[in-house]
């Protein structure tokens, strides 16, 4: 066949049924344009063959092909876009709308851009944070014990009572600590703003 010898912003009906012709043939895009457009470059001739073939794929959407699509998709549109709206909590119709409007592209990067927003560390306001010392209570050895406590009424020093279990001054500092982590721990989860009124 002869070389086309048309400007390299030109295309004619035969340049691109003669483009569409080789490269079926798997011809590469280097050998294409040195064998029939030499005035174009390899690059402009892969673009080119690109737009025809999405042009080629969009007509043969048209017609009949086309209005099966449409048929097809009245007959699914309410099921199919009633449970992409019940997960955002709002109307299928509403949603159709929004998805045709925005369009693909800018909804793939809004939901690229919320996915990432989801896995960021969220800021706990200085103000909601506990107190060091609610978050890290006092041990035993911290309280403040009375040292001088002494032994209840029917129990004897050797801290066997009448009748009933051994009970020591060990086990009344145990108690007594326990007592006092208790109330501290009760101390911090009470309502900071609630004040006793007085009888």
């Amino acid at each position: 066949m002869p070389m086309s010898n048309r400007a390299s912003t030109a295309w004619s009906h035969e340049d691109d049924q003669l483009l569409l012709l080789e490269r079926r043939k798997s011809v590469g895009w280097g050998q294409i344009q040195q064998k029939y457009f030499p005035n174009k470059t390899a690059n402009a001739c892969r673009k080119r063959h690109e737009r025809l073939i999405k042009s080629k794929k969009a007509d043969e959407w048209e017609g009949d092909k086309l209005g099966q699509l449409a048929t097809a998709y009245e007959h699914v549109r309410k099921d199919m876009w009633t449970h992409l709206a019940n997960q955002v909590g709002a109307q299928w119709d509403v949603v159709e709308k929004v998805c045709y409007e925005t369009g693909l592209s800018r909804i793939r990067t809004a939901a690229s851009n919320y996915q990432k927003k989801q896995h960021e560390p969220q800021h706990v306001p200085s103000s909601a944070r506990l107190p060091s010392s609610a978050a890290h209570p006092p041990t035993l050895n911290q309280l403040s014990v009375p040292q001088d406590l002494s032994v209840p009424h029917g129990y004897r020093d050797s801290g066997i009572g009448i009748g009933i279990d051994p009970f020591t001054s060990e086990d009344m500092l145990t108690a007594t600590a326990l007592a006092q982590v208790h109330a501290h721990s009760q101390s911090h989860h009470s309502h900071p703003h609630y004040h006793a009124q007085p009888r």
